[in-house]
């Protein structure tokens, strides 16, 4: 994003170099940063990758524009794919893009691909092709087997952007390119600084249009007096003040502005050794912060001129006042406390404007040595990156429009609070992102609502973090943070969910009564297990999660699937009287002691309903282990009755596995009807009758085979046939009726005989095992 210095008179601009690798770019670059003067050229910063080279150098043309003096800083990208996340970051605030495509046709999928990858990258940062000045290079034009200009503006540019023709190698209109787009980068910055200042004149001019000329006089040098009045300690009340230059000024008296309306305020590098006080004060810009450069560009301006911060030897203090665009203090320095009382910022003239970057606080990289309140404040946004709080941090009852920033992935290190961290009963209307922020404190986070969703990715917290009574209408990220005390989620709400992946807890984590939406903690490490007594889940995700301490989920209620895959509790969970109302998932999960009924899990298996056998055993085997553990003994049968089951079905049905099929029919017939796999005694009592009345009808059908031993010749009828068969399957062995010497039904008879012993053994065995246990 272009920098205007209003009083430097300077304009800092940012072009980048893109495109695929080995297209031209280097070549360009060193074209264009070759046709300055050494004197007014830095240095070319290289970083080498495998297949290419990222470049940086700085160019100030002793030419004025406007009156204006101009700064370039010109960067190249990687165009390996494989550097697209260094790419975004390289094109973040630039003002202008030299695209360079590689006009061989062997190359024409790289540069489809480089320039999605561009429109990308633009697009994440909230930038649209046409939102910022592309002039597109069509290189190597020299080459033999090339496509036509028509073709690769076919391709490409679909926005009829300004293209030439160039040969790198050669110089031919690399520089003639650039100077084209370095004059649509100044033209559209300066009617962007022209259009500002338009607006303000315009409004000047009418509550000032009929202002007398002594009037006007008496203005020019307002500004000096106010200074003259600054250094004398005096109040600075009730008056109007267009623009207040005091950069670089050392002030030794205390510096108060009462009721008072100023335009710009400039206070880089000034040095105030009282106390600061605003009251009532209307702003339009406050710029007291110094020139915030990433590592890249300190090593890229090193010797060269760097806006200083301003510095605060004693209280900072901002009470009802309203910041009309943005307030600087970047690098700022504050030796004791910071107080900001009721700031106030238009939300509703920032929500209307293109870019959101002109109305936010922001406190990036400051250092805070003394305690931080902010209470009642309205802003669009606050941007507290890198920066370091030595003492107690509070920030009560207030509201964010826009981002909330503390920290991002993109960059080493995110603010670090060194205190006690309070935030209570604020609303965070965007999203906040905290990524690799370091509390070393205590953190209270209590009555707060968030509207959009929260990072705290890479964060850690060395003391207590306390997450009471707050309200996350998006989701709530933790990934890879770390809690090294006790963290608390209680009483809660997480309406979108909280994702915890890879995150680790050293203390115990409590999230009890509180309604979690989508619960994700796959990987997550807990030292001292978790509460969630009470509390409402929707789907979660425990997977390969790993709970060293007690875990409790008593009364807690999930109302969506539950995953516990390859999870690990030690030594104990309890989900007494919790409520599954999805489905559940066990499969790999290692845990001695569980509390849980057969009640609770009855028909909830997620890999029955998938018909995934080999899981559903698994799983019923563990619940059978544990259940004995905790001699519940029925929800025992239970569990290793469906155990069997699952077993059996494992077993294949076909022609090509006779064995597997027989096995698997008799195991049902023979043992799961009629014994319930040894768990149901009743069972066995009717199999046995069935058995029973079966051979009597079989002896029944051949009565001559049969004959009788006593005295008298008797008749085998059927009722003589039921009595042989019962006791022969019962092994009485009265001897008064038997089959014929020479009769097969000698060798039935042994059958029956023999299927009567084992049957009546399992009956005892069963029988015994339920009732006596």
């Amino acid at each position: 994003m272009v920098q205007f210095n209003f009083f430097r008179r300077s304009i800092n601009m940012k072009i980048v170099f893109y495109g695929p690798e080995m297209s031209g770019k280097t070549t360009s670059f060193e074209c264009v940063h070759e046709s300055y003067p050494k004197e007014q050229r830095s240095d070319i910063a290289v970083i080498s990758t495998d297949q290419d080279r990222m470049l940086f150098s700085s160019v100030a043309p002793d030419a004025k524009i406007n009156g204006i003096y101009t700064k370039l800083r010109l960067f190249t990208v990687a165009g390996k794919v494989t550097y697209a996340s260094s790419n975004k970051l390289v094109l973040h605030g630039a003002d202008g893009i030299v695209f360079v495509a590689d006009s061989r046709k062997e190359r024409q999928q790289d540069n489809i691909d480089s320039w999605r990858e561009l429109r990308g990258n633009l697009q994440e940062h909230g930038v649209k092709i046409g939102d910022i000045p592309i002039v597109i290079q069509w290189n190597k034009r020299d080459l033999d087997d090339i496509q036509s200009v028509e073709d690769l503006e076919k391709q490409i540019n679909n926005k009829n952007l300004p293209s030439f023709e160039t040969v790198a190698t050669e110089g031919k209109n690399v520089e003639e390119c650039f100077e084209f787009l370095l004059a649509k980068c100044y033209e559209k910055s300066l009617a962007k600084i022209e259009g500002k200042n338009k607006k303000k004149n315009s409004e000047k001019n009418v509550e000032k249009k009929k202002k007398s000329t002594k009037t006007a006089k008496r203005e020019t040098g307002i500004s000096d007096s106010i200074i003259d009045r600054m250094h004398k300690g005096k109040v600075i009340k009730d008056c109007h003040i267009d623009m207040l230059d005091i950069r670089d000024k050392v002030f030794k008296k205390e510096i108060i502005f009462d009721n008072v309306t100023i335009g710009v305020l400039e206070g880089s590098g000034a040095h105030f050794q009282q106390k600061v006080c605003f009251n009532l004060v209307s702003v339009d810009e406050l710029n007291l912060g110094g020139e915030y450069l990433s590592d890249i560009e300190k090593k890229l301006l090193r010797d060269e001129e760097v806006v200083p911060p301003c510095k605060f030897a004693e209280d900072f203090i901002l009470q009802n006042v309203t910041i009309k665009r943005k307030a600087d203090l970047d690098l700022a320095q504050f030796c004791k406390d910071v107080v900001l009382y009721n700031v106030q910022m238009p939300v509703d003239a920032a929500r209307k404007a293109k870019s959101m970057e002109d109305f936010i606080f922001s406190f990036r990289a400051a250092s805070f040595h003394g305690e931080f309140e902010m209470y009642g404040c309205h802003l669009m946004g606050l941007d507290i990156r890198e920066s370091v709080f030595h003492h107690q941090t509070k920030i009560v009852k207030c509201a964010f429009h826009g981002e909330f920033i503390c920290g991002i992935v993109a960059e080493k290190s995110g603010a670090v609070f060194k205190d006690v961290t309070r935030v209570k009963e604020c609303s965070f209307h965007e999203k906040a992102q905290l990524q690799r922020v370091r509390f070393e404190n205590t953190l209270e986070v209590v009555d707060n609502k968030f509207k959009e969703a929260v990072f705290w990715g890479e964060a850690y917290f060395y003391k207590q973090a306390l997450f009471f009574r707050c309200k996350f209408d998006a989701k709530l990220h933790f990934p890879l943070s770390i809690f090294h005390d006790e963290t608390h989620f209680s009483e809660s709400e997480f309406c979108a969910g909280i994702e915890l992946i890879k995150t680790k807890f050293c203390g115990k984590l409590f999230a009890g009564n509180s309604k979690i939406g989508k619960l994700d903690m796959e990987r997550a490490r807990l030292n001292e297990g978790a509460d969630f007594t009470k509390s409402t889940f929707e789907e979660t995700n425990f997977s390969y999660a790993v709970f060293s301490g007690a875990t409790t989920f008593h009364s807690s209620i999930f109302t969506k699937n539950c995953c516990f895959y390859a999870a690990i509790f030690e030594p104990k969970v309890s989900f007494a009287k919790a409520e599954f109302q999805g489905k559940l998932s066990f499969s790999g999960m290692s845990v001695y002691d569980m509390v849980i009924s057969w009640r609770q899990v009855r028909g909830k298996l997620q890999s029955v309903a998938q018909k995934n056998y080999v899981e559903a055993a698994e799983e019923y085997s563990l619940l059978k282990n544990v259940f004995e553990r905790q001699n519940r003994y029925d929800d025992e049968d239970e569990a290793y009755l469906l155990y069997k089951k699952a077993m059996r079905k494992t077993l294949k049905i076909s022609l090509l596995h006779p064995w597997q099929t027989l096995g698997r029919f008799l195991s049902f017939w023979a043992l799961d009807l009629g014994c319930g796999y040894g768990t149901r005694p009743f069972r066995i009592t009717v199999t046995s009758i069935f058995i029973a009345l079966g051979f009597a009808a079989l002896y029944g059908y051949f009565p001559h085979e049969f004959g009788y031993n006593g005295a008298q010749q008797g008749v085998f009828d059927w009722s003589n046939a039921t009595y042989f068969s019962i006791a022969t399957f019962t092994t009485m062995g009265f001897g008064d009726w038997a089959p014929n010497p020479d009769s097969i039904f000698r060798y039935v008879v042994t059958i029956e005989a023999f299927v009567g012993i084992f049957t009546m053994a399992l009956f005892v065995g069963a029988f015994t095992r339920k009732v006596i246990r």
